[in-house]
């Protein structure tokens, strides 16, 4: 039995559908940054007239560009941020070392959380498990960092059970 007149309408609607969404993103975008008085924004329009005149090698360079600028845009805020709240005279907020109990705290932690995923930390794939987790959540971690880290663990945890 071969595909039903109506499974072509339903991909392309779909289709459809995911342009509509990141246009609508672009859209909200553009507009914030504008009303932020982003000069950088100027680029993404030289891009575009680049684009357009066939001056870019490929459509893909303005995407990476696009992201490439939605990016330091962020970090732009982020700092923006950091020096209104220095200004203000508040404590800017400060990342203290880890005591040793806090850190095996933290990796008797993630031995749990590993067993309840089903993760055995020790095993050889674990990390590229664990990377694609936190990839999930947004916050992409080195497989070799990984590694140090659950490397950790066993003493961590030897300490705790005694």
């Amino acid at each position: 039995m071969g595909p039903r007149p109506g499974d072509h309408m339903v991909d392309w609607e779909d289709t459809e559908a995911t342009i509509s969404n990141l246009i609508c993103d672009e859209v909200a975008f553009l507009r914030n940054a504008c009303m932020s008085g982003n000069a950088e924004l100027r680029l993404i329009e030289v891009q575009r007239s680049r684009a357009k005149y066939g001056m870019l090698n490929e459509a893909q360079e303005l995407v990476e560009v696009q992201a490439s600028l939605k990016a330091k845009i962020a970090e732009i805020h982020r700092l923006e941020g950091q020096l209104a709240l220095l200004r203000s005279g508040q404590p800017a907020k400060v990342d203290r070392p880890l005591h040793t109990r806090q850190r095996r705290t933290l990796l008797t932690i993630i031995a749990a959380l590993c067993a309840h995923a089903g993760i055995d930390y020790k095993a050889r794939g674990a990390a590229q498990r664990i990377r694609s987790a936190a990839e999930l959540v947004g916050a992409p971690i080195d497989d070799d960092t990984i590694d140090k880290v659950l490397k950790e663990i066993p003493d961590a945890l030897e300490t705790r059970m005694k």
